[in-house]
């Protein structure tokens, strides 16, 4: 019981962390408490993935402490605060929200209840797997213990027993984390957890948007849609892996797109940030979703307000890729006078330009 106790506090703060950037924008655009906080603990990880990586590239030391331990404590204390002032203000205006979502509680009750078995299995369960060992917990060690070693993570390594030495030290930073709340004895237990909590995090605001969308019944059916595909229910599920969280971060990114896309609110850009920078570095894929993701939204909106969320890619590969920039003709099927999509489908219509390619935010 203590070693879930100080998991939990281990991805409060977190929270806490994310909250510091997600909080006042969710606010005045209008997002519900539950995708909120959702939203904040996956940005926390991004912000995680982020100094760890820093620390390591600039040859300071990358365990929780003496650095990285109370630079999170004091992000964490301030986004008490930013929660404390934002309970005592007057609530936000804005013009323009996303429609309501009433039922969207009963997709959040479905969420909780199809991925606590999957928590409580990775709880349960030691890591067993060469790849998730060697390719992310030993990496994790390592940078509990303190500095990026070279036999594991630089050239000097071998390729045939350290893998995928190209991928980001995102999940052995969470790794890293959750091993100095819980112990080294716990950590592989604790990390297992951390997967499907970030896969019910994006489904959580997966309810709310699709919910605002398509209806309370669509938002409602996204949870059991993901969690009983066959890898997720066997493998990426419950095994630390990247896979389901780069997806959970990577559909984040996509959902808040929707909703900028629909509302023409640019907060919505500023909330996709962090989950973008928490894609980018928990898997090289992420790169690939999120730079998609983007374009796809530039060519159906403003690609001037769309290149907020390209700034995530860019400032965050900056250290081993160059980024390119959006597409810049705006064409789509959203006219002056429409809030919500016609279709999820993103591609540009044929031919070109769409005759109503001034969005609804100008």
């Amino acid at each position: 019981m203590t070693d879930l106790l100080r998991l939990a506090a281990a991805d409060l703060a977190l929270v806490l962390v994310g909250a510091v950037q997600v909080w006042p924008v969710a606010r005045r655009v209008g997002l519900p408490l539950p995708p909120r906080v959702a939203l904040c603990f996956i940005t926390g990880v991004g912000v995680l993935a982020v100094l760890s990586t820093l620390l390591g590239v600039a040859g300071l030391p990358t365990g929780v402490l003496p650095v990285l331990g109370p630079a999170l404590a004091a992000a964490a204390l301030a986004g008490l605060i930013v929660i404390a002032r934002d309970r005592r203000g007057p609530p936000a205006r804005q013009t323009r929200r996303p429609r309501p979502a009433p039922y969207a509680w009963v997709g959040y009750v479905v969420v909780a209840a199809v991925a606590a078995p999957f928590v409580v299995t990775a709880w349960r369960l030691p890591v067993s797997s060469n790849d998730e060992y060697m390719m992310w917990a030993l990496r994790g060690r390592m940078l509990a213990a303190g500095h990026l070693d070279p036999l594991v993570f630089g050239g000097a390594a071998n390729p045939l027993t350290y893998q995928s030495r190209e991928y980001p030290l995102g999940l052995p930073a969470l790794f890293s984390w959750v091993q100095r709340w819980v112990g080294a004895d716990t950590a592989e237990y604790g990390a297992h957890v951390q997967v499907p909590l970030l896969g019910a995090a994006a489904l959580v605001v997966a309810v709310w948007t699709i919910s605002t969308m398509s209806g309370w019944l669509a938002g409602i059916l996204i949870a059991p849609a993901l969690f009983t595909a066959t890898d997720v229910g066997r493998h990426t599920g419950v095994l630390f892996f990247a896979d389901l969280p780069v997806a959970a971060a990577a559909l984040t990114v996509i959902l808040l797109l929707l909703s900028w896309l629909a509302t023409g609110g640019r907060g919505w850009l500023l909330l996709a940030f962090g989950p973008a920078v928490a894609a980018l570095y928990l898997k090289t894929e992420g790169l690939l979703f999120v730079a998609a993701a983007d374009s796809s939204a530039a060519s159906d909106g403003d690609p001037s307000g769309s290149a907020t969320c390209c700034t995530a890619p860019a400032w965050c590969c900056a250290t081993w890729r160059p980024t390119g920039r959006c597409p810049t003709p705006p064409t789509g099927r959203f006219s002056r006078h429409c809030r919500r999509p016609r279709s999820l489908c993103w591609c540009p219509p044929a031919g070109g330009r769409s005759s109503s390619s001034a969005g609804p935010w100008r």
